[in-house]
This record gives C-alpha cells, structure tokens and sequence, in this order.
C-alpha cells in the first residue's frame, strides 16, 4: 500500500470518520498473488522495461503466453469484502485514502492492495505492438477480448481507440472515449488527459471542432503543455481558419511526445 499512514489517521480523527485502530487493520500486510501470475509478473515488467516497442516485439510469444493463463475474473479494481485491489499502477494514492476515507465513514474497515495489472498490461502491449504495425484489426481485436475483463482499463481503451481512428471509424472511437469518460471515477490524471485527448482527436475528423478544441483544452488542464494536445489546438486553428487541412499527428496512444508512431519489425502479431 503505498498512502501514508499518518496522514490518512489524521484526516479521519479531524473528519470524525474513524478511530486510528480502524485505519491501522486496514493497512495490514496483504497476501502475496499467485506463485503462477508472479512468474507471468516478471515476464511482463521484463518486456515493459525493454525501452521500445521495437525491443518488445521478439517477447510477443511470451507475452501470448502469459495471457493464457489469465483468470476468468480479474477487474481493474476488484473488492473481496473487506479488501480492495487496485491494478492500476497509475492510480495515485490518494485513491486509497478515499477509499479508506469511505469505508470509515460506515464505521468498516478496508484494506487496499495495489497490484501490478499483469494481464491488462500484456494485453496492452500485445495491441500497442499491432497498432505501431498498422495492423489496427489485430489490436482492435485483442482489446474487445480483454476489454471483457477490464472494461474500465484506459490503456486498453486507448488502444482500442487507436485502432478505430486508424481505421477511420471515429464515430466509434468517440464512443468509446466519452463512456469511458463518463463511467470510470478513479483514474490517474494522465489517463484521463490521454481519453481527452483521443475524444479531441476523433471530434476534430468528424468536424466538430469546437468541441474537439474544448475537449484538448480539457486535457491540458490535467496535462499542461503537452505537446501532442498542444499541436492539435493548432491544427483546429489552422482548420477554422479555412487553411487546407494537412496530416494531424495522432495522438491518442501518446507513443512519443509528438504522438508520432513508429513501426516495430518484425511483424506483430495474428490476430
């Protein structure tokens, strides 16, 4: 668990939520996963940490392989009782504190357990890698699979987005943003700037620039100057001004600063 302890104690002894030793069981060790998804774990964070998508494509096997043996059950944020596991790496937390914050406000304890999402991110990944291949009907069908698992997964999402806009399916794409948008409250910051990025994206190809542009000023409030936000602003002035449109960069999947892709070899993978 990665909040303070003292701070989260004394939030609630000033709130009137809870008494310390509420907030002290809730902060209790938690089991450790599975020795088999400890072995997947690895592989995962091992390709993660290869540097690019390039480097990441000779692991597309294994990362195949740890996704068989995900469980039938395995929500982003899953509650067992009394325990919440977050597998969101990018949450920040203060999500535990709120939820902590909740849970003593029903005179409950909770325990929170951040995990690594193992099988979200090898399903990421897999996608990212199509994506990058311009194989977006790979991607698109990799993430409607495992989507079914984690449908409030933003990266997932991201690169289901992706795969839409690649190809040229915006009016799903823009779907896809605004129910996610609209349904998951705990997210970090950046994945939130990110879907705002990619409903500015699929807004501005379907010409409605003004709520494309409302959209990126959204995400610059979460992100200031991002650059990728940031050019497409420009694209969106360019556009009303009656300047003949040029390439945009997508964005959406945010693979380098500019958004710009960049094609791994080999080959991705089949579908």
């Amino acid at each position: 668990m990665r909040h303070r302890r003292g701070l989260a104690i004394l939030i609630a002894a000033a709130l009137g939520l809870a008494a310390p030793a509420a907030f002290a069981q809730s902060l209790a060790p938690a089991p450790a996963i599975s020795a088999r998804e400890a072995a997947d774990q690895k592989i995962v964070m091992a390709v993660l940490a290869s540097g690019s998508l390039q480097a990441m494509v000779p692991h597309i096997a294994e990362l195949r392989d740890v996704l068989e043996h995900a469980p039938a059950s395995y929500p982003r944020i899953e509650q067992r009782g009394d325990l919440v596991i977050i597998r969101d790496e990018d949450v920040p937390a203060t999500a535990n504190l709120a939820l902590l914050l909740g849970a003593a406000a029903q005179r409950r304890s909770l325990t929170v357990r951040r995990e690594f999402n193992t099988y979200g991110n090898a399903a990421m990944l897999l996608a990212s890698i199509a994506n990058e291949g311009n194989l977006p009907q790979a991607a698109l069908t990799i993430t409607e699979h495992w989507l079914k698992l984690q449908p409030d997964n933003p990266k997932l999402v991201n690169e289901k987005i992706a795969a839409l806009e690649i190809m040229h399916r915006p009016v799903e794409a823009l779907s896809a943003a605004d129910q996610w948008l609209t349904t998951v409250k705990i997210a970090a910051d950046a994945d939130r700037a990110r879907m705002l990025r990619a409903k500015g994206y699929a807004l501005t190809e379907l010409k409605r620039l003004d709520e494309a542009e409302a959209a990126y000023q959204d995400s610059l409030k979460l992100q200031p100057g991002h650059q990728g936000a940031l050019n497409e602003l420009i694209y969106i002035a360019r556009q009303k001004q009656g300047q003949a449109p040029t390439s945009s960069v997508m964005t959406t999947s945010d693979k380098a600063v500019t958004g710009a892709y960049q094609t791994p070899q080999p080959p991705p993978p089949k579908p």
